[in-house]
């Protein structure tokens, strides 16, 4: 016979599935299956508690309200044309090498992962700019998306790296040093992207 948290358990998740179905938001789902919850397992009033309690430990968290501005950042700059600025750019540095297009994804995911700090954001943008052109000038549709979504990875180790700050601010890590120690890797990162797409070039 089954306890009853795991039957609890059952029903909560499959309320969260229900609310994905229907196309709910993620953060109102949660935030409805997990009020939820603990109404059930506890009473009204303590998950009136927690609900309030979390939401303004998270607002009052000054780590996070960067994310938020970052996001904000991402969009300015996507309607002010940089992500097809930054491609123009990586074009007019490497475009006249082998496989110069694919890497000039690279460059361009690099600068415009600088100003959104979003892997998801800078792949979808630049995929937009940059994979037509590729298959334009003949490159296989698989071999440019592959550049763009490694281009893309670049998002989580170039500051602002959201995903950095997170974690920073769970692993009560400092998140000025992450930051700095994801230049490196990040520019190491778009270095090998190009060597990839210059070697798959030539060979």
């Amino acid at each position: 016979m089954m306890s009853d948290v795991l039957i609890t358990g059952i029903c909560i998740i499959s309320l969260l599935l229900l609310l994905f179905a229907i196309r709910l938001p993620v953060g109102f789902s949660l935030l409805l299956v997990g009020f939820s919850g603990i109404w059930y397992l506890k009473n009204y009033n303590a998950a009136s508690l927690i609900l309030v309690s979390v939401a303004y430990n998270t607002v009052s968290n000054y780590v996070l309200i960067s994310v938020p501005l970052f996001i904000l950042m991402g969009h300015l700059s996507l309607n002010a044309g940089l992500a097809q600025k930054a491609y123009s750019a990586g074009f007019k540095i490497v475009g006249g090498l082998p496989g110069g297009l694919a890497m000039a994804s690279s460059i361009g995911c690099g600068i415009f992962a600088a100003a959104t700090g979003s892997s998801a954001a800078t792949a979808a943008t630049l995929g937009k700019v940059a994979v037509p052109e590729m298959e334009k000038y003949g490159y296989d549709s698989g071999f440019a998306c592959a550049a763009v979504a490694g281009g893309g990875s670049i998002g989580i180790l170039i500051p602002p790296s959201i995903v950095l700050i997170i974690y920073g601010m769970i692993t009560d890590l400092s998140i000025g040093k992450l930051l700095i120690a994801g230049i490196i890797p990040g520019i190491l990162t778009i270095v090998s992207n190009m060597l990839v797409s210059y070697f798959s070039a030539i060979i």
